[in-house]
């Protein structure tokens, strides 16, 4: 969050001034083989100097520590905007927007699904034979305007746990996204996965004059 000597100085200046600042590092450690020779071994180190957090990805990583970045520039963003006072007469919605992806399916093409509620895990499964549809429940808390929206984007990916191999599945709007509040529902289409099981990512962001964004894991979709 920002903290008010900056955010009043902000204010007097009426210039640019940073609330998240972040250090990435590509770090890697030779080590010794038996047979000789060395092995490289690489990792990639982000830390927050604001709030002072750190995360590691083992790796040369790239959309993980976006993603991490993202988040965290987010969470400041609406500790910031929280503290702003918004005059009476002004049309912003002052309900502070929360969203909270509540659960994931997934179908195939001959009727096979799972589905995983936020926290659990996938019950059922699906062929790797067809092709996969994949949707997400989104709920919305706090009414926004519309008119006021930069985007409203959720992402999918997967890892597939026998190797780790990550999967960019693709991203979607909501389809009913003019909704002012409630359920939503964001789907993708024409998805292909190899046999094997996975962990399904969601990440949802609402660019708005008060920024949200929420993850969601859901663990062990069997593709058979």
């Amino acid at each position: 969050m920002v903290d008010s000597e900056n955010n009043n100085v902000a204010r007097k200046t009426g210039e640019w001034h940073p609330f998240a600042t972040f250090v990435v590092e590509y770090q890697y450690m030779p080590l010794k083989q038996k047979k000789g020779g060395e092995l490289i071994k690489y990792r990639t180190s982000a830390h927050n100097l604001e709030d002072g957090k750190s995360s590691e990805w083992e790796g040369i990583e790239g959309k993980p520590t976006m993603e991490w970045m993202l988040y965290h520039v987010v969470r400041h963003a609406q500790g910031q905007f929280r503290k702003v006072k918004i005059p009476q007469n002004s049309s912003v919605i002052e309900l502070p927007i929360r969203l909270r992806l509540k659960n994931v399916t997934i179908r195939d093409a001959e009727d096979h699904m799972a589905t995983c509620a936020r926290g659990e895990y996938f019950s059922g499964f699906v062929s790797h034979e067809t092709s996969l549809e994949i949707s997400a429940g989104i709920q919305v808390t706090g009414a926004y305007d519309t008119r006021r929206i930069g985007y409203f984007r959720t992402d999918v990916f997967a890892i597939r746990l026998a190797d780790g191999k990550r999967l960019t599945l693709g991203s979607a709007v909501p389809e009913n996204q003019g909704k002012r509040t409630g359920m939503l529902r964001v789907t993708l289409k024409d998805i292909a996965l190899e046999a094997g099981v996975y962990v399904i990512r969601v990440v949802t962001l609402l660019n708005h004059h008060k920024p949200a964004l929420d993850y969601l894991e859901a663990s062990l979709l069997v593709v058979i």
